[in-house]
C-alpha cells in the first residue's frame, strides 16, 4: 500500500531525469525521507529510454507523496523543471537533479533559515562526492566565520566566471519560494539546457529576490563522468552558457549598475575566448594549422582568454594525474586533505548508496 500523509506539502522537490537508472532511486528516497518537513516529489521524465520510470513508478507505488510526469519527447532540464514548478503544491520548490542526494536534515535547515530571514533564495554548501557516494571536498568558501552571506547579482557573476578555478555558484540548488516566481513570472528559459540555473537566479535578483548562500552543506552533488554539466564536445556546452549571458544582458535595465554591465559582458568574452579555445584545439588535433592561423587572426582580442584557458587545461591534467586526486572546474579535490567530518560515508536515512556495480 501506498505511504500517505494527510499534510500539506510545505516544500515540493522536482526531479528532472532522462536516463538516470543508476541513481534516481536514490535521489528519490533521499527527498522523500527528508525529516520534520513535509514534502512532496515530482519527478519529471524527459523521455528516458531506460529503467528509470520502471524503478519510479515501484517507489511511487508504496508512496503517494511521490508523482511521476513524462514528456511526450525529450525538451531538456529547464522545461522539465518549469513543468515539475507548475504542478507543485508546496509553498518552497527543491531542485534535485537525478544523480544527486540530499543529506537527511537537509530541507528542514535550509528552510528554516529561509523563513527566519524572509528570504527568496537560499542554497546550502555543496558536498561534492564521488560517483559511488565518496565525499570529496565542499564547493564554496569564503565565508570568513560567517554562517551566510548575500548573494547579489556581482557576487552571482564573480562566483561563476568561466576562466577561473572553482565551482560556480550556477551548481548550487537553492531552495525557492515558489510565490516570489510566480509573482514575478519568473521560468527556466526552455531553449537552455546548461546555464540555465545562473540565468534564473540573475533574473530572481534582479526582480529584488533576497538570496542566501550557507556555509553549512547539505546537497550532495555527484561527480558524474559524461554527464550533460561536464561535457563539452565541440563547444556545445561552452555555447549554451554563452546564450545564457547573453540572455541576462538583455535583461538589464538601461538603468542597470555599471558595474553588473562590465561584469556580465567580461563573462561573455571568457566564454567567447573559451569557445575559440575549444575550436583552435580542434582544428589542432586534426593538423589543420592554417585553419588554427586563420581562426586566430579573426579573434585577436580573445587570444589573452584562449592562453588563460589552455593554461587552466594544463592544470587540470596534472591536477588529474596526481594520485588521489580528482578536478572539477579546476578545483583540486584531494581525498588526502578533505575535511574530517567528509570522512564518513553519505548514507541519509539508511539509504544505500549506488556503487559502480549497482
Amino acid at each position: 500500500m501506498a505511504a500517505q500523509t494527510n499534510q500539506s506539502p510545505k516544500v515540493s522537490v522536482v526531479i528532472p531525469c532522462f536516463n538516470a537508472e543508476r541513481y534516481v532511486g536514490h535521489a528519490i528516497e533521499s527527498a522523500l525521507r527528508q525529516l520534520d518537513v513535509p514534502v512532496e516529489v515530482i519527478l519529471v521524465d524527459d523521455g528516458s529510454s531506460d529503467a528509470t520510470l520502471r524503478i519510479a513508478a515501484q517507489i511511487a507505488a508504496r508512496d503517494g507523496r511521490l508523482r511521476i510526469y513524462k514528456n511526450p519527447e525529450n525538451r531538456g532540464p529547464s522545461y522539465s523543471r518549469n513543468r515539475g514548478i507548475d504542478e507543485a503544491r508546496g509553498d518552497w520548490i527543491a531542485l534535485l537533479d537525478a544523480d544527486d542526494f540530499f543529506e537527511a536534515d537537509r530541507l528542514k535547515k535550509v528552510l528554516d533559515v529561509a523563513e527566519r530571514e524572509q528570504a527568496d533564495l537560499v542554497a546550502d554548501n555543496l558536498i561534492i562526492v564521488s560517483e559511488d557516494g565518496e565525499a570529496l571536498s565542499y564547493a564554496f568558501n569564503g565565508f570568513e566565520g560567517r554562517p551566510s552571506k548575500v548573494i547579489g547579482l556581482l557576487d552571482l557573476l564573480d562566483m561563476n566566471r568561466p576562466l577561473v578555478a572553482g565551482v560556480k555558484l550556477g551548481y548550487s540548488k537553492p531552495l525557492m519560494r515558489k510565490d516570489f516566481l510566480r509573482d514575478n513570472e519568473l521560468r527556466y528559459n526552455d531553449d537552455i539546457r546548461v546555464g540555465e540555473d545562473f540565468l534564473l537566479y540573475g533574473k530572481c535578483i534582479l526582480k529584488g529576490g533576497r538570496f542566501l548562500l550557507l556555509r553549512e552543506a547539505g546537497y550532495c552533488y555527484r561527480l558524474v563522468e559524461g554527464s550533460v554539466t561536464r561535457s563539452d564536445t565541440g563547444g556545445w556546452r561552452t555555447a549554451q552558457l554563452l546564450e545564457a549571458n547573453r540572455c541576462l544582458m538583455s535583461s538589464l535595465e538601461e538603468t542597470a549598475d555599471r558595474d553588473v554591465k562590465r561584469l556580465v559582458a567580461r563573462r561573455g568574452r571568457e566564454l567567447e575566448a573559451l569557445l575559440l579555445y575549444i575550436e583552435l584545439v580542434g582544428s589542432a588535433k586534426k593538423g589543420n594549422w592554417g585553419q588554427v592561423v586563420a581562426s586566430a587572426s579573426r579573434s585577436v582580442d580573445l587570444l589573452p582568454g584562449v592562453i588563460r584557458a589552455a593554461g587552466r587545461a594544463i592544470r587540470r591534467k596534472r591536477v588529474v594525474a596526481r594520485g588521489g586526486t580528482k578536478s572539477f572546474n579546476g578545483l583540486s579535490i584531494n581525498r588526502k586533505e578533505r575535511p574530517a567530518e567528509l570522512a564518513a560515508p553519505r548514507e541519509p536515512c539508511g539509504i544505500r548508496v549506488p556503487s559502480r556495480a549497482s
